[in-house]
């Protein structure tokens, strides 16, 4: 058995990594976290170190806290200094920092589902310059000085999954994820209007904001998403009719977050534009049955930006 000293939760981070294991950790309906699960019972404890019970799989049973932990097969121990124990649980306290992506803790992101229309009726070459040409622009600072709008910063985007056919754009703030979405809509229709574009191609949006689990993908060494927010993006982006294009669709759950919005905070988010640039197209049912209630966000009038480039 080899054992891997950790004296920080970016070694843990490291060894979580190499070995594609989970913390696993309870967290009840307001967010509180338990923590005893991640350390391994010792029948005489080391003064020095704790065993750190990174799992290889957490099967989910009968509700989101109640799950069976299977045993790690791995031929490693993972020993973290005593000193720095509080250290790291209050670390996996907080939903936001790294080291709870790799535990059992839920985080709500806000999702872009990037469509490419008719994909599949491109040649492969003109496909590889479509999508080249998609992430030269969200990479490119005239684009990110666009984005950074009031409230809305291109630093909420978290993360990008290509998905062959498009992009699944990931979110820290649903006002981020609306403005993003608003300027590449425009950017798009006026690059296809001035024949700046390798390939010519339209495009469909699907917005939703929801619960998800962050994993480390180790085939993309990124994050990688399962739940409600991401399914949910997909959900809406399918209930797009095949012959519409330029659209951006949004879920209730995007609209009401900016419709709470109250008290100060009000006051520096520029919400009354967005809204007013949002359109009701009724509720549909997906193919499991369940109803969403849908809005259009028209992104030339979302966005008050003199676009002269």
């Amino acid at each position: 058995m080899k054992d891997l000293i950790c004296s920080s939760a970016k070694d843990i981070i490291e060894q979580l990594k190499e070995y594609n294991r989970t913390l696993y950790v309870q967290e009840d309906l307001d967010g509180n976290v338990d923590c005893q699960h991640i350390w391994m019972p010792e029948a005489e404890p080391d003064r020095k170190y704790l065993r750190l019970a990174a799992v290889e799989s957490v099967t989910e049973k009968a509700s989101i806290a109640a799950f069976e932990i299977e045993p790690s097969t791995s031929p490693t121990n993972i020993l973290v200094l005593r000193a720095i124990k509080e250290d790291i649980e209050n670390d996996l306290r907080n939903a936001e920092s790294e080291l709870s992506g790799f535990a059992t803790r839920s985080i709500m992101r806000t999702f872009v589902y990037f469509d490419i229309s008719e994909f599949t009726t491109y040649q492969p070459v003109q496909q590889l310059l479509i999508n080249k040409s998609l992430m030269n622009l969200v990479n490119a600072q005239h684009f990110k000085s666009l984005c950074n709008h009031s409230a809305s910063s291109y630093d909420d985007l978290e993360t990008s999954i290509c998905i062959g056919d498009g992009f699944i754009y990931v979110f820290k703030k649903v006002i981020s994820a609306l403005y993003f979405a608003a300027v590449l809509g425009v950017m798009l229709e006026k690059k296809v209007s001035r024949n700046e574009l390798p390939v010519k191609y339209h495009f469909r949006q699907g917005i939703h904001y929801g619960g998800v689990y962050r994993f480390y993908d180790q085939d993309r060494k990124g994050w990688n998403y399962i739940g409600d927010g991401i399914n949910g993006a997909a959900r809406i982006f399918e209930s797009i009719e095949k012959s519409v294009d330029d659209v951006i669709y949004l879920s209730e759950e995007c609209r009401s977050k900016l419709v709470a919005i109250k008290g100060d905070e009000a006051e520096i988010y520029p919400t009354p534009d967005l809204i007013k640039a949002m359109i009701n197209r009724g509720r549909i049912s997906d193919k499991h049955g369940k109803k969403w209630r849908r809005y259009e966000l028209l992104s030339m009038n979302a966005f008050a930006h003199p676009y002269t480039e």
